[in-house]
């Protein structure tokens, strides 16, 4: 079961383990965001290269059981 879920820890049954848990958040930056930082430094535009890790989306958020560690589901935009 990978379902869509928010940015934030929620509550539920893990599929795997069959506990209520609260989930573990994994945040990693991605890869369209770096390409989006190069691509300002390669035109010169050097100040607004941090601008797309401040914009939305710019991370995959993904929740894991903090008991068993599978993958429960993940946040997208």
């Amino acid at each position: 079961m990978f379902v869509h879920l928010g940015e934030w820890p929620v509550v539920l049954e893990c599929p795997v383990c069959e506990r209520r848990v609260t989930t573990r958040v994994s945040r990693s930056i991605r890869m369209s965001t770096h390409l989006m930082a190069l691509c300002c430094c390669v035109i010169g535009c050097f100040p607004l290269a941090v601008l797309p890790y401040c914009l939305g989306g710019s991370y995959r958020v993904r929740h894991y059981c903090p008991l068993c560690g599978a993958l429960l589901g993940h946040a997208w935009d």
